[in-house]
């Protein structure tokens, strides 16, 4: 309905915050992220230490306020990673987590 300029602002606003959670969750220790060529999620590689994939997911979620996926829930090869979504989130929102995760992180990691 608003043509291509429409389009063209959505996928800017898209790359940033991908770009942004990227490289915060580079900046954490214990995580590593990729940064995709396409799509909604990111798929980080995170250290458990101790934890199932799962737990580390409940864990993060009951003390930070993170809603992650565990990697496990895409397969066995993924139990080391964690599924996050940066679609339907604001900026600020991605830096609240990012720093919340790096609080998490700091304290088990």
């Amino acid at each position: 309905k608003n043509g291509e300029a429409f389009i063209s602002d959505i996928i800017s606003i898209l790359r940033k915050r991908r770009d942004l959670l990227v490289d915060g969750l580079n900046n954490i220790k214990g995580v590593h992220c990729v940064k995709p060529d396409g799509a909604f999620y990111l798929f980080p590689h995170v250290e458990h230490k101790g934890m199932t994939a799962f737990e580390y997911a409940e864990k993060i979620l009951l003390e930070e306020g993170i809603c992650v996926l565990p990697g496990s829930f895409f397969g066995e090869s993924s139990s080391e990673f964690i599924r996050l979504s940066y679609s339907g989130v604001s900026t600020k929102h991605i830096v609240e987590t990012l720093e919340r995760m790096e609080r998490f992180h700091n304290k088990y990691f």
